[in-house]
């Protein structure tokens, strides 16, 4: 290997690495959810790749583990969105399931420590149960008296679903009227048979159009909102998995709810087996025999009042429940010949190598590209183009370079030469080494210097949109609005006009659309007409855009300043964002989790951008949260109550509180209405205070 570099390091060229990815993780996760909630199809905003949903809810999963307090986790309140009858909030909201990936040895040990860390030490064979995890499109019916009202799919938030009810009725094992006139929401996946899905593809029945696989033949199918009736000669299908918001259900178990749906209800139900590692064996060794899509096991405790008593991973309403986890099956992985390393730049100036080769299939997706992390892998395994490498997709969204295969042989010496930057086209790139080469954990990166790169521009820009909440606005966008001149700090944003965009070329639709996201107006998309739309806009500059002072410096990129890192700024000067932007270092290090780089960087930031931060705060008004005579407190509701438990939790969150869906000994009051579960039950076990509504009312 050839050294390419001695001279050119200087340790303060590269950023912290897990913020870093953190912000990348955000920034596609939010382009995949504006194009999912747009239903276009979703293709990663670097590459064109189409992304699959398991490997979306794999990629969120990550960013979880980096950044778990992410806004993206943040679910979207009835009082943040728009009345509208195409959307149908599901409550309690629809949930992923965590997972287990990797390598054998590394799903083993996962598998081992959850079970380990749920069961109890009086369980029977039956205290586990799993079944397969199909690999459609999830979606809630909603019944009233046993009558189908509402339907909808399950959406990134989980909570405002897009409205399917006209064409669900055209699927199979769908009834429009249950057996018993019960009122609840049926959760299951909406899927295409393999054998269906072969048969018609490309045929007449689909206008001969070619999908790559039947989950996406059915995201097409069911959204035939023209003509309904189309749906049913894509022939669908319906699999329960859930039932939820059934009063006094006469099961008490995952199995006996299946026996429920398959023989009371009539509804196909997700087959279950009471759990071992022979029978997890023997299913993934027979998924190829199955006529459905499936993706995975999930494995679950069996007794439902004891999944509902776990929780949830985070936010107890939109987190994982603890109950379930799902094991994956092996990762699919590909040979291919390098054709060309091609260099990316990102919003920091690292330049990351992605390797380009003729197109392979990897999970129902045409792969042409994958990454291969930094320099130092391209150099450590002497990558170029010729050589032969393992890729797999293993929880990315894009596939990761795993080993080489096989090396060119053209007789020559590896040699790699620092990229010019292919953002602003300057040689002027820093790199750093980490570790040791001996060890293998060596690393070797390029950063461009250029603190005039468009990349850095642009990416610090988007970073600033998607951090304070800005959806549907696309990257490519942002990048003519920056190579027209028009945008050239982040306050620029809140000074464009319909008028200078449509002169900038873009049409008057998208200007509109553009400047309505950025002031964010709730589902501009949906106004068609552009003077409606317009005036919204004009509402929205009035009231500026409102924010939490911890949210508003997390936008601002700070290096070493993120979620965390601003929320604990926020939380030490009492949300006083002028104390914070005039602190000292000195008083800056006494903030829990900022050293002193993090210190000096911050006070470098706020006096160097001084001028637009002032801009900014003439059109984004700064809140802090919350904060209450309840603040701090835990309240957990069991039973029903007099229109519904929503309109009471609100009450108790507008003054600060938390609301749990289980109780444990962080739990301060149990609210107790008619006909209360076993929650009041562990209450008093865990002498937990219970209150009734009216002790509630006082309360408040």
């Amino acid at each position: 290997m050839t050294p390419i570099f001695d001279d050119l390091f200087e340790s303060d060229t590269l950023v912290d690495d897990v913020e870093t990815e953190a912000d990348d993780l955000e920034r596609v996760i939010t382009h995949l959810d504006t194009l999912y909630e747009a239903g276009e199809d979703c293709v990663h905003p670097d590459t064109g790749d189409a992304v699959a949903d398991s490997k979306y809810d794999e990629y969120k999963s990550k960013l979880a583990r980096l950044r778990p307090d992410s806004k993206i986790f943040e679910s979207v309140t009835a009082s943040q969105i728009e009345s509208d009858a195409d959307v149908v909030q599901h409550d309690p909201p629809m949930t992923s399931i965590s997972k287990i990936n990797g390598d054998d040895e590394e799903k083993e040990k996962m598998l081992h420590k959850w079970l380990q860390d749920l069961i109890p030490k009086d369980h029977t064979p039956s205290y586990f149960v799993m079944g397969y995890k199909h690999d459609g499109v999830a979606c809630a019916l909603y019944y009233e008296d046993g009558e189908l009202v509402r339907a909808a799919l399950r959406p990134r938030d989980g909570v405002n679903g897009e409205s399917i009810v006209n064409n669900v009725k055209f699927v199979e094992g769908v009834p429009t009227k249950l057996s018993k006139p019960i009122t609840c929401s049926i959760r299951g996946e909406l899927e295409c048979p393999v054998s269906v899905f072969n048969a018609l593809n490309g045929s007449d029945a689909v206008d001969e159009r070619q999908f790559a696989n039947p989950r996406n033949y059915t995201a097409g199918s069911i959204r035939q909102f023209k003509d309904p009736h189309k749906t049913r000669a894509r022939k669908l299908r319906f699999t329960a998995y859930a039932i939820e918001n059934l009063d006094d259900p006469s099961y008490g178990t995952e199995i006996e709810r299946e026996k429920f749906c398959t023989q009371v209800l009539k509804i196909s139900f997700v087959k279950l087996y009471l759990f071992s590692k022979d029978r997890l064996a023997k299913m993934e060794d027979e998924i190829d025999k199955l006529d459905f899509e499936v993706d995975g096991i999930v494995i679950s405790v069996n007794d439902l009042e004891a999944q509902e008593q776990l929780g949830r991973h985070g936010d107890q309403a939109t987190g994982n429940p603890k109950g379930k986890i799902a094991w994956k099956f092996k990762d699919e992985i590909a040979k291919v010949t390098v054709k060309n390393i091609r260099w990316q730049a990102g919003r920091t100036g690292k330049l990351t190598p992605v390797l380009e080769f003729d197109g392979v299939q990897l999970e129902g997706t045409t792969v042409t590209q994958c990454t291969a992390h930094n320099a130092g892998v391209i150099m450590q395994h002497e990558i170029e183009a010729g050589v032969e490498v393992e890729i797999k997709k293993s929880g990315k969204i894009i596939p990761k370079f795993e080993r080489v295969v096989s090396k060119r042989t053209s007789g020559t010496s590896f040699g790699l030469t620092v990229p010019v930057c292919p953002s602003c086209n300057i040689v002027d790139v820093r790199t750093k080494e980490n570790g040791s080469k001996k060890s293998g954990d060596w690393t070797c990166e390029f950063v461009c210097a250029n603190e005039e790169c468009p990349a850095k521009q642009v990416g610090s820009l988007v970073h600033y949109l998607s951090t304070m909440g800005v959806k549907g606005l696309a990257e490519s966008i942002t990048t003519k609005l920056v190579e027209q001149g028009l945008v050239k700090n982040r306050a620029d944003f809140y000074r464009l006009s319909s008028v200078r965009l449509i002169e900038a070329d873009i049409r008057q639709r998208t200007a509109l659309l553009t400047i309505a996201r950025i002031w964010m107006v709730r589902s501009p998309e949906k106004i068609k007409d552009n003077a409606k739309l317009a005036g919204e806009i004009a509402n929205a500059v009035n009231q500026r855009v409102i924010t939490l002072v911890e949210t508003f410096i997390a936008a601002l990129g700070i290096v070493g300043a993120g979620k965390g890192t601003a929320r604990a700024l926020s939380s030490h000067f009492a949300g006083d964002f002028d104390r914070i932007r005039s602190a000292t270092k000195e008083e800056l290090v006494t903030v829990e989790d900022v050293g002193e780089k993090t210190a000096g960087l911050l006070v470098d930031f706020f006096a160097s951008h001084a001028d637009e931060i002032n801009q900014l705060l003439s059109f984004v008004k700064l809140i802090i949260p919350v904060t209450g005579k309840l603040s701090g407190k835990t309240f957990v509701f069991t039973g029903s109550f007099p229109g519904g438990k929503s309109i009471h939790q609100k009450a108790v969150t507008g003054l600060g509180a938390k609301v749990g869906t289980s109780v444990s000994k962080k739990t301060d009051y149990v609210v107790v209405g008619a006909d209360a579960g076993a929650k009041e039950k562990k209450a008093e076990e865990l002498g937990i205070t219970k209150i009734s509504l009216e002790d509630l009312k006082r309360m408040l």
